[in-house]
């Protein structure tokens, strides 16, 4: 399970929130064995900020790590904005994922200053690979979304309420591994 910090939403108010107090992204146990005083060890860096131009790109942003003494692992946190694995944000994706559910083509959505083509057809096929296990767990936590059995209308009802950001901690916090 990743550690997502939650209410974390743009790259600017993480990077802000960096500025500010590192200590708030600490967290308050090792994921894996639990020990509770972690030591800040340094930062990987991302390129997560795909929209901006280069005059006002954000990149790179740094991910903080925590190593723990008591195991001897690194472990990294991640804002709730920034997918693990991901090059683009969760927000791009919402957005590539609602214009598909609308019936949109992937040609025009690529021409648009979208991801690739190959990308936008590997995220709809990794939705629906994980729909079955993922629309359960979340249909345990949301009762709103028990209603509709349909991947599209079941993906459009969800994005009416959630962002993909808030589904994707809600998973990981589930336990359920997440792209």
């Amino acid at each position: 399970m990743r550690i997502i910090i939650s209410a974390i939403l743009c790259l600017l108010q993480y990077l802000n929130l960096l500025n500010v107090s590192c200590n708030e992204l600490r967290p308050s146990k090792c994921p894996y064995c639990g020990y509770k005083e972690l030591w800040i060890h340094g930062h990987y860096e991302r390129k997560s900020d795909r929209e901006s131009t280069k005059k006002n790109n954000l990149n790179p942003i740094p991910i903080l790590r925590f190593f723990c003494h008591q195991c001897k692992r690194t472990c990294s946190v991640l804002p709730e904005c920034i997918p693990p694995r991901r090059w683009y944000l969760w927000k791009i994706q919402q957005q590539v994922f609602e214009k598909m559910l609308e019936g949109t083509p992937v040609k025009e959505i690529n021409e648009t200053g979208g991801p690739s083509r190959w990308t936008i057809r590997r995220w709809m096929g990794g939705l629906h690979s994980k729909f079955t296990e993922w629309s359960s767990v979340l249909r345990s936590g949301f009762s709103w979304l028990g209603y509709e059995s349909d991947f599209s209308l079941f993906w459009q009802n969800c994005f009416k309420e959630l962002s993909l950001s808030q589904v994707m901690l809600f998973l990981n916090n589930e336990g359920v591994i997440i792209p």
